[in-house]
């Protein structure tokens, strides 16, 4: 007796096989797969008929694997591209941060340092201000890309939530070491530039993780529908 759910069971045993073996794609697959089905059911075939007719009508796993290769070079350009004009937007905002926040706070932080262990706070050369200004706001606009960059990168198949956590303590410590190089010497200079590039880290995270769940919820829904 025809089996539906066994033999769309067998059938995305195939498309696996052949190599389409993202959950993503196979659920949708199959959606497309179960539509064409109904269709020919309410056009009055068999079951039988209807299901093979389906398969036929959505192609071989070659031919599939293929339009999914095209569809994901796609998807991934999409994705780069949104990057890049978003990334811009939020190196303007890491620059507009450091300018208005950061950097007051650093030579404000530098000048209490200085009086308190008996040195002139006057001291700033011209070109080492200017240098000063620039460095950290050029690391603090590229601290900004941080969640543009590791989002893609996610959206892309490149890293996933559990490579994120496991980099945790690794970019705790590249963050403290650009907070000591690239700040003045105090302690809290080096927490205010440290502070938003973690959290910016963080963010990441727990967006990557919010989406691999909600990815699970549509995969576990789309097992459970009924056929």
């Amino acid at each position: 007796m025809f089996n539906l759910e066994q033999e769309i069971a067998e059938w995305r045993r195939q498309m696996a096989a052949a190599g389409v073996k993202t959950s993503e794609s196979l659920n949708e697959l199959e959606a497309h797969l179960r539509d064409a089905f109904e269709q020919s059911i309410r056009s009055g075939l068999s079951v039988e008929l209807a299901f093979e007719g389906a398969v036929q009508r959505l192609g071989g796993a070659d031919a599939l694997r293929e339009e999914f290769a095209r569809w994901a070079r796609a998807k991934r350009r999409h994705f780069i591209y949104r990057g890049l004009v978003f990334g811009f937007g939020v190196f303007l905002l890491g620059a507009a941060f450091c300018w208005f926040a950061m950097i007051p706070a650093a030579l404000a932080a530098s000048q209490a340092y200085s009086q308190w262990l008996g040195f002139s706070a006057t001291g700033w050369k011209p070109d080492e201000y200017i240098r000063f200004v620039w460095k950290v706001i050029l690391c603090m606009g590229l601290g900004f890309e941080v969640p543009v960059v590791i989002l893609t990168l996610v959206k892309i198949g490149v890293v996933d939530y559990r490579f994120l956590s496991k980099a945790r303590k690794y970019v705790i410590i590249i963050n403290l070491v650009l907070g000591a190089v690239l700040t003045t010497p105090e302690v809290i200079t080096q927490l205010v530039m440290f502070l938003p590039l973690q959290i910016l880290y963080e963010i990441s995270v727990w967006v990557t993780w919010y989406w691999e769940r909600q990815d699970r919820k549509r995969e576990a829904t789309a097992e459970t529908k009924p056929g």
